[in-house]
């Protein structure tokens, strides 16, 4: 019974507050953010970048689209909606798609403040305003992870991956107020446009799968100041809408590369956890028939731990968390899917594009 026990005792331990931007009031006005520059990589969105375009209903400094060799009409949709667009140069040795496209976008920016924006990202309501009100206030760097609006049942098979990304920035648990984040989240990052460049932008993690991950911990490693948010209230995003195949090549794109990027103290708190609720999940038909009181109990407070995360992350609701078991299987089959990609074959596929990943890691944390 004691991973039992010491599940419920991580999954408390990791998630004690999580900021968000749900119940803040912007400090400005929406015509007020002539300082910033929008920039969206993106390759063959043209079914999500005019979403984000029409959402952005704040007036900004510029929107500049990087179309990072779509092969379908993302430039002609970006453009509609006044949009600037670029097109970088064919991908130069030794650079990854995304970092690429950010790393132009940024060349190109004439604004103070940059907001890097996934092309399947939505702004709410005075979005802007509140995201660029949290980066005044924390300074450095602002990496937010957007809410996560669920349309189909298959899409709700995300809750878990969101968990385990959001533990891994090593920011919401008890000790947060004195510890700094490990990480960072990719689909939104607030910067100054002097320090991007003075910590090298994307140029420092051009060959990064996970780029994010490792661009916050360059930023770390070089004294920069960083802060992780959830995006509920200013940003959301609607994930992998064309099918489950399309939400498991998503996912396994990059977990088991976050994994090795990952800080190794929550790494293996993670793992730990990882493994108890998979002894949980396959254990607790044997032990019910011998414990179903206590059992009951853990399986109630491991569902109530686990809502309070997922319907703040993403609106996966009371369900989602009680059906835990077959959360915790899928993540488990399409982590080691994406392990055996990733460090056999040492390949992965996304977008149209095979990507070669070097598992060779440098070490980021000494």
């Amino acid at each position: 019974m004691s991973f039992f026990i010491v599940t419920i005792a991580i999954t408390a331990f990791l998630f004690t507050y999580i900021p968000t931007f749900q119940f803040a009031v912007p400090s400005r006005r929406s015509n007020e953010l002539l300082h910033v520059s929008v920039i969206i990589p993106a390759r063959n969105e043209a079914e999500n970048i005019g979403h984000l375009l029409s959402s952005i209903t704040e007036q900004v400094h510029e929107i500049i689209v990087v179309d990072d060799h779509s092969t379908d009409n993302t430039s002609e949709v970006a453009k509609q909606y006044g949009a600037v667009v670029i097109k970088p140069h064919s991908l130069p040795s030794g650079w990854l798609g995304k970092s690429w496209a950010c790393w132009n976008g940024a060349k190109q920016a004439t604004g103070d403040i940059l907001i890097f924006l996934d092309a399947d990202t939505i702004i709410e309501k005075n979005g802007l305003c509140k995201m660029i009100d949290r980066f005044e206030k924390n300074n450095g760097f602002v990496f937010i992870h957007p809410f996560h609006k669920v349309k189909k049942v298959y899409e709700k098979l995300s809750a878990m991956f969101h968990f385990v990304t959001y533990a891994s920035m090593g920011t919401f648990h008890l000790f947060q107020q004195w510890t700094k984040p490990k990480g960072g989240f990719g689909q939104c990052v607030i910067c100054s446009k002097k320090d991007y460049f003075a910590f090298g932008g994307h140029e420092a993690v051009k060959s990064e799968v996970v780029e994010n991950m490792a661009f916050a911990q360059h930023v770390l490693q070089q004294n920069g100041s960083l802060t992780c948010v959830g995006g509920k209230g200013a940003v959301s995003m609607r994930m992998y809408p064309n099918g489950l195949f399309d939400l498991i090549n998503g996912w396994k794109k990059s977990f088991a590369s976050g994994a090795s990027a990952t800080h190794p103290l929550y790494l293996l708190v993670i793992s730990v956890w990882i493994t108890g609720m998979t002894t949980f999940v396959f254990q607790f038909p044997f032990y019910m028939k011998e414990f179903p009181f206590a059992l009951s109990i853990g399986y109630a407070l491991i569902t109530l731990l686990l809502y309070r995360v997922f319907h703040t992350v993403g609106s996966f609701g009371f369900v989602s968390a009680f059906l835990f078991p077959i959360h915790i299987v899928f993540f488990v089959f399409v982590f080691l899917w994406s392990f055996v990609e990733t460090h056999l074959f040492k390949t992965i596929s996304w977008k149209g594009r095979q990507i070669e990943v070097d598992t060779r890691k440098r070490k980021l944390f000494k």
